[in-house]
């Protein structure tokens, strides 16, 4: 018998020969044409994923899913896949966000052309003095159904700031733009119908958050303001009873505050003394994650501390 998953099982004794026909899933067949606003909208990718289960998505299908890419005349096709409830998703570097479609795939060829709306999002970024701010990168930031965005900011430990890079899973930012001389935006494809919230960032500030906002089909939302916040830093030494580091150790910091949706930061640990920059002011916990043989220790409580705005605080954590 075929289980759920796909999978025949069968039992093959020594000098035994064992007969198992497998069936082919119904496949189905998926043509149509991309526009955005009646023009054809070419160089988007499209994916075909399972819907969410439990509103939660399956991170497996965010890298393996089936997927097409739009021509010049913005016509794709999507060839000999499982027919059943999917998840159509359209995704563009020239929109904010993905958009995302619900669609049940058939037996047999069908046609399906979508016209994506354009909704905007404009705006200004400034500081804390209500100051324009210049060179921010803003971006479109939303919470998926039955689950948060998650950015992990991973950053070298050289003893500095070290450089950091963002990953994202879960969550869409295709699009990125830059405030200009008077700090102002203009986020174009963000979807409607789901909450979101517009994000800015800029080196030596907290990453800045807007309220959350929903927007209707091509509906233009103006004078959303994005305000960046001075951050403060944590310089943390490790200490260690041999005075040397493991291997694979991370530095852990975790925001305990009230405000939403600020990243947590992983730094690897490199050298006995770090410094974790950009803060957003507030409590934090931040530990060191050991890891001896595969298996994870943290015998240590988390050291609490209360960020201030331009300020520096030393924090001493235990091996």
């Amino acid at each position: 018998d075929m289980g759920e998953d796909g999978w025949s099982e069968a039992t093959v004794l020594e000098g035994e020969e064992v007969l198992l026909e497998l069936r082919a899933e119904p496949q189905g067949i998926l043509r149509g044409k991309l526009t955005e606003l009646g023009k054809p909208l070419s160089g988007a990718k499209l994916s075909l994923r399972s819907p969410p289960s439990d509103g939660q998505h399956d991170l497996a299908e965010f890298f393996g899913s089936p997927s097409a890419t739009t021509g010049s005349d913005g016509s794709f096709e999507f060839e000999e896949l499982p027919a059943g409830k999917k998840l159509l998703v359209a995704d563009h570097p020239a929109r904010a966000m993905e958009y995302e479609q619900a669609y049940e795939l058939k037996v047999g060829e069908q046609r399906l052309d979508l016209d994506l709306p354009l909704s905007k999002v404009e705006g200004r970024v400034s500081d804390a003095d209500g100051k324009p701010v210049q060179g921010a990168r803003v971006k479109a930031r939303s919470r998926r159904t039955g689950g948060a965005m998650v950015t992990m900011v991973m950053t070298s430990g050289d003893g500095g700031g070290g450089g950091a890079t963002s990953i994202s899973v879960g969550g869409t930012a295709e699009l990125v733009v830059t405030s200009d001389k008077d700090g102002r935006y203009s986020l174009r494809g963000v979807q409607a119908g789901r909450p979101f919230r517009v994000q800015a960032e800029l080196d030596g500030f907290v990453p800045g958050l807007s309220p959350e906002l929903e927007l209707q089909p091509d509906e233009v939302k103006t004078g959303v303001e994005v305000p960046l916040l001075l951050g403060g830093s944590v310089r943390v030494s490790i200490q260690t009873a041999s005075g040397e580091l493991s291997t694979a150790n991370v530095l852990e910091a975790h925001y305990r505050g009230e405000a939403s949706m600020v990243d947590p930061r992983f730094v690897t640990v490199d050298s006995n003394e770090l410094l974790l920059e950009d803060l957003r002011p507030g409590p934090w916990e931040i530990e060191v994650r050991w890891f001896d043989g595969g298996a994870e220790e943290s015998e240590q409580e988390p050291a609490r501390v209360e960020v201030e705005a331009g300020g520096e605080l030393s924090v001493t954590l235990q091996g």
